[in-house]
């Protein structure tokens, strides 16, 4: 499922975005929903603050006649949501280099022009971000934690392995470990990226770069390493 948020202060403008997007979802039968449209940006924040359990999409206008602006808002969307798409919606097309500048890293940016323009780029947006969703480039697996869902994205997973402490699991990332509980027989199920090479480890076979196989060692593009056993090391033969 993908949260949409929508901060335009507009409110004319606000639900006409509101009606393109629930449109395309109904359309498109996208696993969506809109679970923010306001016009107040701290209300945005937190939302976001209280509410990771989920993929975001941002459509914010620049210009909200607010203490922030669209722009002050997505920094601070960023800090907490580094894989949300963020979109803008504004008249003030002369604002476009400040996304650059802020390192914000919009998927669109889309100038009020005619309903008809700004109907056709939101729904040609939302279809590029869902078909990226579902590629391997930008697919988000599913794990819990503790008592939250944590949407992570396959492309940063290395390899899970068993940890030290009794019914424990740890998720080696790009540049992170997570620990929580868990079996690693269940791991196999949220993927068929994911491939049992051990009794002790599970691996992403996108993130790995090498295998050693006289050493029974599987190398990751993050240069960790794991180990395989005899009897599973053939399961990486097939990729």
């Amino acid at each position: 499922m993908v949260d949409i948020i929508i901060c335009e202060d507009n409110p004319v403008q606000r639900k006409f975005i509101q009606n393109c997007i629930e449109n395309y979802i109904i359309e498109q039968d996208a696993d969506a929903y809109i679970k923010v449209s306001t016009d107040d940006p701290d209300e945005v924040f937190q939302f976001v603050k209280n509410n990771n359990n989920y993929p975001k999409i941002y459509f914010l206008d620049i210009n909200l006649n607010q203490d922030i602006n669209g722009i002050e808002l997505a920094t601070k969307i960023r800090d907490l949501d580094t894989t949300g798409k963020i979109i803008f919606i504004t008249t003030e097309g002369q604002m476009l280099p400040l996304t650059f500048e802020y390192m914000l890293e919009a998927t669109d940016f889309i100038e009020k022009s005619t309903p008809e323009n700004i109907r056709d780029r939101i729904q040609k947006v939302l279809s590029c971000i869902f078909k990226r969703l579902n590629s391997v480039e930008e697919k988000m697996i599913e794990i819990k934690i503790g008592s939250e869902i944590k949407f992570v994205p396959l492309k940063q997973i290395m390899f899970f392995e068993t940890s030290p402490i009794s019914h424990k699991l740890i998720l080696n990332l790009t540049n992170d470990k997570i620990e929580f509980y868990g079996k690693l027989k269940d791991i196999t199920n949220l993927s068929d990226d994911f491939i049992k090479v051990h009794s002790s480890f599970v691996v992403n076979k996108n993130s790995i770069s090498s295998i050693d196989y006289k050493n029974f060692e599987i190398n990751f593009i993050n240069d960790q390493k794991c180990f395989a056993s005899r009897r599973f090391i053939k399961n990486l033969k097939q990729i």
